[in-house]
């Protein structure tokens, strides 16, 4: 956070200042009449959201596989506004098809997920990043420009 008040233009200090209080340090109260400060955890604080260490164990970083559960359910159901039965037909279909993944999961014959080329350097870069920071070949600054420009390359 001191590396981004150092350098962030004061037209996009507001939008600082509730990153700072939602995700990062939280705010203060004083106590009226009284010297009394009270500190105010973040609403999400870093352990919530910080995939430093996902990043460097080559773990997942995104919920996707729960989004994608939703819009497969989506596509089971058929429509928005389905009536409670194909709702209840929907989900035996869904359990009979966790079931089939779970079945062909233990007995080895499982297809590993197919990941694009793109997603798969985007991740090695990261994780090459991090491990560089960690071990000290990068500092701040200049990892968080590196990840920045990741970023830009994919996006």
């Amino acid at each position: 956070m001191e590396l981004l008040r150092a350098t962030v233009p004061p037209s996009a200090q507001s939008i600082l200042d509730y990153f700072d209080k939602t995700y990062v340090s939280g705010s203060t109260r004083h106590i009226a009449g009284t010297d009394i400060v009270r500190r105010i955890e973040p609403l999400f604080p870093p352990p919530v959201w910080n995939v430093h260490d996902v990043t460097v164990s080559d773990g997942d970083r995104t919920n996707n596989f729960s989004e994608a559960w939703n819009r497969r359910f989506e596509s089971l159901v058929g429509h928005k506004h389905a009536s409670i039965w194909t709702i209840i037909e929907s989900l035996r279909a869904d359990a009979a098809e966790a079931l089939t993944s779970l079945l062909r999961h233990s007995s080895g014959r499982l297809e590993p997920k197919r990941v694009r080329k793109a997603t798969k350097e985007f991740n090695r870069r990261l994780q090459r990043l991090c491990v560089e920071y960690d071990t000290g070949d990068r500092d701040i600054n200049n990892f968080l420009r590196a990840v920045g420009q990741s970023i830009r390359l994919i996006g």
